[in-house]
């Protein structure tokens, strides 16, 4: 998780590439904005809490979406059973923010096992909200 010794990949120049409104990552490194850091750099808004949310609106950058929070914000992590139970409680606008995108965009999943109890708990919100429309 150190930046100093953590390198993006060429997948992560051609996420860079890519012509999306949202990333949404479940990872705490900083691999995806660093990568848009680079050379020509590429507009974004980094959206770790609901608070970083209003800042998210401009449809000319992408929104990276860091679900479970950042190494660069530690007090934002959410890795503990306690952590992914109190979730919603926590960042009700942000569990909305992700259930919109699941429901209102097509999403590619990169590297993710579909595991991660916030995603599921995501996923499975939107498809129950989309069998009742």
């Amino acid at each position: 998780l150190n930046d100093e010794r953590s390198r993006f990949s060429p997948a992560h120049q051609y996420l860079k590439e890519l012509t999306v409104r949202y990333i949404i990552t479940t990872n705490f490194d900083r691999l995806i904005e660093n990568t848009f850091d680079q050379e020509p750099k590429r507009p974004y808004n980094l959206v770790i809490t609901d608070s970083d949310i209003p800042y998210s609106r401009s449809l000319e950058t992408t929104s990276i979406i860091k679900v479970n929070g950042c190494v660069s914000r530690l007090d934002t992590i959410v890795i503990t059973r306690e952590d992914f139970e109190q979730y919603t409680a926590c960042r009700p606008q942000m569990c909305e923010l992700i259930k919109t995108v699941l429901a209102t965009t097509t999403v590619i999943y990169i590297g993710t096992s579909f595991s991660d109890p916030v995603f599921v708990a995501f996923n499975a919100q939107v498809l129950d909200r989309k069998s009742v429309v």
